[in-house]
């Protein structure tokens, strides 16, 4: 395990490092959108590029996320971490690294992760490498992690799939609603079943 390193933001046209901020790892997607340029001496972040696999997990963070992991899977040496996340490296001849990822994201591991931050009232609780090697971990056979992580992957697709729906559903109820009010206030409801089409004209649905 290893934590990252922070330094200033890069001023305009100085030279940078890319960096990684807490959202990637919150919202476990590794963009552009979630970095930042960093003036950190490149010869003291040597240690810290991220390689395909890597685990993050969030050293401080609000009481809620202190503790969120993450994967990397994109190319190496894309960007470092900052001193507000841990790096994990696993031995893949015996534990996947999707596995302890998903182990570190659920509900009950996360529990014990926020149970042991620490902090100053009104501060960012912390976890130190302690907590996180503290965590007991099954490890089953490759070939049954390997289905495991399969199983979970296809439950979070259906999972966003479905939330994507409800919202698509809750922003066409929205736009039909204000169809309605604006059919009715300029006078163009007839009381006729076709009153129903035109709404859904006017709204794009």
């Amino acid at each position: 395990m290893r934590n990252g390193h922070s330094a200033r933001a890069a001023r305009d046209g100085e030279p940078g490092v890319r960096t990684l901020t807490l959202t990637a790892v919150t919202r476990g997607l590794f963009a552009d959108a979630f970095t930042k340029m960093s003036a950190a001496d490149p010869k003291r972040v040597v240690g810290l590029w991220l390689a395909p696999g890597d685990i993050l997990v969030q050293r401080s963070n609000t009481p809620e996320l202190v503790g969120t992991a993450a994967m990397y899977g994109g190319p190496n040496n894309w960007a470092i971490f900052p001193d507000l996340m841990i790096r994990l490296r696993v031995d893949t001849e015996v534990v996947l690294p999707e596995y302890v990822t998903a182990v570190l994201r659920s509900e009950r591991v996360h529990r014990q992760l926020r149970d042991k931050a620490k902090g100053l009232a009104g501060s960012m609780p912390k976890i130190d490498q302690q907590a996180i090697a503290s965590i007991v971990l099954k490890v089953p056979s490759l070939p049954c992690q390997r289905e495991l992580v399969a199983k979970l992957s296809e439950i979070e697709r259906v999972a966003n799939r479905l939330a994507m729906d409800a919202g698509t559903t809750r922003r066409q109820g929205q736009a039909l609603r204000k169809a309605m009010l604006d059919a009715a206030f300029s006078g163009r409801l007839t009381g006729r079943g076709s009153d129903m089409d035109m709404v859904e004209e006017i709204a794009g649905v």
